[in-house]
């Protein structure tokens, strides 16, 4: 693919990210967009969440913290009205249902899909649906060369070199350490 940036709105000092899920609540790839969030406000982005099903837990702490979060309820006309107001300069989606995809795409919004490892446990209709997702990807980043491997194994659409690698972080902060034993009697 040939490279490729960004083009922001110039009034603005920052570029205007949309982090687009369908829900956060507990799991991996919602913790991974809350670090995120946070992480860019500190940096030459200024994001906001846009949840396209529902909110969760670690939407209401994103909220409690500054950070903008949005509800679509999957609604196309809503996620429409959202995004024409906001005017992100880019869409960074964590598996975000294709309703906003299309909205975002007609919008002209370039989308950078974040490829996890969730896609383990799609059947072939699952494959089928996440094929038709990735036609309206600009560019797409997987969280490790072995997500990147899978990833392409199962979904031969997208152009080589669309995909880049940019492996998953742990933010040390948010680890608390106990002692082993501790830890091994509250895994049983």
């Amino acid at each position: 693919a040939k490279p490729w940036q960004v083009v922001r709105d110039k009034s603005r000092q920052k570029i205007k990210c949309a982090l687009a899920v369908n829900k956060l609540d507990i799991g991996g790839l919602e913790e991974f967009v809350s670090q995120l969030a946070y992480g860019l406000q500190d940096s030459k982005i200024a994001p906001f969440v846009v949840c396209v099903k529902e909110a969760g837990s670690i939407a209401d702490d994103l909220r409690d913290h500054g950070i903008r979060v949005i509800v679509t309820e999957d609604d196309k006309v809503l996620m429409r009205k959202f995004l024409q107001r906001e005017k992100p300069d880019i869409v960074n989606s964590h598996w975000a249902d294709i309703n906003l995809l299309e909205v975002a795409k007609d919008l002209g919004i370039p989308i950078i899909e974040t490829i996890h490892s969730s896609y383990i446990w799609l059947d072939p209709e699952g494959w089928h649906l996440e094929k038709r997702r990735s036609l309206f990807f600009s560019r797409a980043i997987a969280t490790s060369q072995n997500t990147c491997r899978y990833y392409s194994k199962w979904n031969n659409t997208l152009p080589e070199g669309l995909i880049r690698i940019i492996p998953n972080g742990i933010d040390p902060k948010r680890v608390k350490l106990i002692e082993r034993g501790v830890a091994r009697k509250e895994l049983k």
